[in-house]
């Protein structure tokens, strides 16, 4: 999240994951990175952007991770998902992290990203 405000604070835009530098796990650089596949998880940029950026944003889901393996508890369907979400409101960007309840026991502290 930290590349995320730090493009904020300079553009008052969510940046796509290239124009912020980021590199996705499993990517070899972060242009190749919006949708990559590594040994375990399926990771993918998610929102609508113009020219890589969004300059509105409610509630947009921004970041994705999806398992490919059944991890405990946690199996492989389309709601085992670990989603960051942006929101753009007064000028000032928040974020929240969220995933399936089944799969919280697996990273307790997810949630606690943007907190």
């Amino acid at each position: 999240m930290k590349l995320q405000e730090a493009y904020f604070s300079e553009s008052n835009a969510i940046g796509g994951w290239t124009m912020i530098g980021y590199k996705a796990p499993a990517a070899s650089s972060a242009a190749d990175s919006i949708s990559t596949s590594g040994s375990n998880f399926d990771y993918s940029q998610q929102g609508s952007y113009t020219n890589g950026t969004i300059t509105t944003a409610s509630a947009t889901a921004l970041w994705q991770a999806k398992n490919k393996v059944v991890l405990n508890d946690c199996a492989v369907n389309d709601a085992n998902v670990w989603q960051i979400k942006g929101t753009i409101s007064n000028a000032l960007v928040t974020f929240s992290a969220s995933t399936s309840s089944i799969c919280t026991p697996l990273t307790p502290t997810f949630s606690k990203i943007g907190q």
